[in-house]
């Protein structure tokens, strides 16, 4: 299977590129007139700086999203790299063979969801990166003519960071908010986090009309924030689950609306610890 034919790669907005890994993940290419800026790098099964160098500006920087393994697969292609400060240290650690297989392939082969034909589970695996600069609420990514807003919004993870375009009036928003199942059921995801990033990007919404996640259908319209939070607060007020369900080895409540679902963590318990010694 060729690059090509792995990564689906469409224009979405003027000078913003899907680079996507279908029903895995999305990266999002913004090209100034100087820079290229990488947000995330996928999975890793191939080679994203092949697979975009036809669009890529001399220089280029990788923002990530955050560190969960799915978007920093291929950090270690590029030199540039930008996260969150919290979050820094956890993408320098190599993910083994082992661990991906448990906590990743594994669990998508049951469920039937496609890898690149020559795939090979047992040699995959995840090089360590090591952050260039860290990224915080109100810095702005100059890329030539053209300049990325980042925000914090914790929640999924205490280093969430999200980008906004104001060129073309985007959010790039990683895990943070999509159609279908949001994650507040990790170890270091937080209800009380997430509710008020939700509250904040609320107060942003004039800032963009258009929301591009790393998951799921997109865009999105911004007006589903508003009824994401909705659900959010009526969990913080012990809204009872629809079922409860075991992910990642880990039971969690689920909450099903009509087009995304809710993880969050039982009483009582961590959440899920998705790589164990991190």
């Amino acid at each position: 299977m060729s690059l090509s034919d792995w990564y689906k790669i469409d224009e979405v907005e003027d000078g913003i590129f899907v680079v996507e890994e279908p029903y895995h993940v999305q990266s999002f290419l913004i090209n100034g007139q100087t820079h290229s800026a990488l947000i995330d790098t996928g999975t890793g099964f191939r080679n994203i700086r092949e697979a975009i160098k036809h669009l890529l500006r001399d220089d280029v920087i990788v923002l990530n999203t955050h560190w969960h393994f799915d978007h920093v697969g291929g950090n270690v292609l590029f030199d540039n790299i930008g996260i969150s400060k919290s979050e820094a240290h956890l993408i320098e650690y190599d993910l083994s063979s082992d661990v991906l297989m448990d906590i990743y392939v594994k669990p998508f082969m049951e469920l039937e969801i496609p890898f690149p034909d020559d795939f090979i589970p047992e040699a995959y695996e995840i090089k360590g990166s090591k952050a260039s600069f860290h990224v915080k609420e109100g810095d702005k990514i100059d890329l030539g003519g053209r300049t990325l807003d980042a925000v914090s919004l914790p929640g999924h993870s205490h280093g969430s960071m999200a980008f906004i375009d104001s060129n073309t009036r985007s959010l790039i928003a990683g895990d943070f908010i999509y159609k279908d199942e949001l994650y507040a059921h990790l170890e270091d995801s937080d209800l009380d986090e997430y509710i008020d990033s939700l509250i904040k990007l609320k107060q942003k919404q004039d800032a963009f009309k258009n929301i591009y996640p790393a998951h799921g259908e997109y865009p999105i319209q911004n007006s589903f924030i508003d009824r994401v939070l909705k659900e959010f607060q009526k969990i913080k007020s012990g809204a009872a689950p629809d079922r409860v369900i075991e992910n990642f080895g880990e039971r969690a409540h689920f909450y099903q609306f009509d087009d995304f679902s809710i993880f969050s963590k039982m009483p009582g318990y961590k959440g899920v610890k998705l790589i164990d010694n991190i």
